[in-house]
């Protein structure tokens, strides 16, 4: 029988996490699943924990990479693999909430089968302290009209947080690292006519760990992933546009220590910068001015 749901692991070392993921996906009560389990790792744990403890279980499929991947490739060969009519990525440093949530999951998504939503949910940040993160109606309507606003912040997390039909399914972009989340929500909103569902209940747990790839990445390359996303998706014609990529790139210099000369050649407001440089702008001025700003911006899009 052909599962209704693939969830799709990309695995790097740390097996216990893995082993803590698959756990919690194996005690949901809706059972008409297959497990993908795409193993990019630089050693043998991870393959020798599935033989030792999971070989007799048919609903896990495990991959291991002759060559390493990396991050995002290793998504997409995930969900490459898969064969359910719906995709639910869990990073192997990631675990459902309770045994109920993938059902939760499903009993969103039946009812539009025949369409292609983006659903996504309310998660858990487990870093130091165990955080609840959701957000109001509200941003879920400014989602639904104007998708841009996730390039200026990343409203629907991690992609644990996510669940789609395997056919509406877009490459994660393999030229970006911190960025790509966004992109792929950014792309898949804006081809599917922004079609998507808000599960407010909390459902996934997300891992937190100094080892993830987005924690190693340099501030630089983190910074020019925004200015990527930027000229991918946002017309600078438009006055509103050039205001928030200001913003947003005063926020970044802010936070990562950019020099100015890395961004001397973007198409900015200077007077706005002269403005926020008086203000001695921080993260902090940035985040209660775009709160302002998106409850009445227009559509970026």
């Amino acid at each position: 029988m052909i599962p209704l749901i693939s969830i799709c692991i990309p695995a790097f070392n740390e097996s216990m996490k893995l082993e803590r993921c698959i756990k919690s996906v194996l005690i949901q009560t809706y059972s008409n699943f297959e497990i993908i389990i795409t193993d990019d790792s630089d050693n043998g744990e991870i393959e020798q924990m599935i033989c030792n403890y999971y070989s007799g279980e048919s609903r896990i499929k495990y991959f291991k990479n002759k060559v390493s991947l990396g991050t995002p490739r290793n998504w997409n060969f995930s969900i490459e693999k898969a064969s359910g009519y719906y995709i639910k990525i869990l990073h192997h440093d990631d675990w459902f909430v309770n045994d109920s949530c993938l059902q939760k999951f499903v009993e969103k998504a039946i009812p539009f089968k025949n369409l292609p939503y983006l659903f996504f949910s309310s998660y858990y940040d487990c870093g130091k302290k165990r955080k609840k993160k959701k957000f109001s109606g509200f941003i879920f309507n400014k989602i639904k009209k104007n998708h841009s606003i996730l390039l200026f912040y990343n409203f629907i997390g991690a992609p644990s947080t996510v669940f789609f039909r395997k056919k509406d399914f877009i490459s994660f972009d393999n030229s970006t690292k911190w960025y790509v989340d966004v992109i792929f929500y950014k792309t898949f909103l804006k081809i599917k006519g922004s079609k998507c569902i808000y599960i407010s209940e909390e459902l996934v747990n997300i891992g937190i760990s100094v080892n993830q790839v987005t924690n190693v990445l340099s501030n630089m390359t983190k910074f020019n992933e925004a200015i990527y996303a930027f000229d991918k998706f946002v017309d600078r014609g438009k006055r509103q546009n050039v205001f928030l990529i200001t913003l947003k790139i005063l926020e970044l210099r802010s936070r990562y220590n950019i020099d100015n000369k890395c961004y001397d050649s973007i198409i900015l407001n200077n007077s706005l910068i002269n403005v926020l440089r008086k203000l001695k702008f921080n993260w902090k001025i940035y985040a209660i001015i775009r709160i302002i700003y998106l409850k009445y911006i227009p559509s970026l899009n």
